[in-house]
């Protein structure tokens, strides 16, 4: 709960995928109990580390695994039921 990955994969448009990048953060205390931007703006400053050495005007798709309980209105939509780990 207090740990947050970020990892780059690629593929090889031939079914093959492997990890190229991985980096781990602590998520502070502070930043678990602050607003849900400080939160997310904290999460999206680990996420830009990882980029550090890409290419200006690459153009990346994202996604992420939210691990909270939520209500899914649409394949990309959903409602927090309720932080849990210490959130």
């Amino acid at each position: 709960g207090t740990n947050f990955r970020v990892t780059r994969f690629m593929f090889d448009g031939k079914g093959g995928v492997y990890q190229s990048d991985e980096a781990k953060f602590t998520i502070p205390e502070e930043k678990m109990t602050s607003t849900r931007e400080e939160l997310f703006d904290f999460l999206a400053a680990c996420i830009a580390e990882l980029q550090v050495d890409e290419a200006e005007g690459v153009k990346r798709t994202y996604g992420f695994t939210f691990s909270f309980p939520v209500q899914q209105t649409a394949v990309d939509k959903g409602k927090l039921i309720k932080w849990t780990k210490g959130f």
